[in-house]
């Protein structure tokens, strides 16, 4: 949305965690994840490293 890479939000986040809201973030757990990205490949095509 805003071309900032996963990576790059994430460490901004860390940086400045009181600056976003509380539910602003999640983490999937194994099983979700294997749900979603089934073979590595997501259901909207984008494709995901383990």
């Amino acid at each position: 949305m805003y071309e900032v890479t996963a990576g790059n939000l994430n460490k901004a986040v860390k940086r400045n965690a009181d600056r976003f809201p509380d539910d602003f973030m999640f983490q999937l757990t194994n099983e979700e994840f294997d749900l979603i990205f089934q073979n590595g490949t997501s259901s909207f095509g984008g494709t995901c490293a383990r």
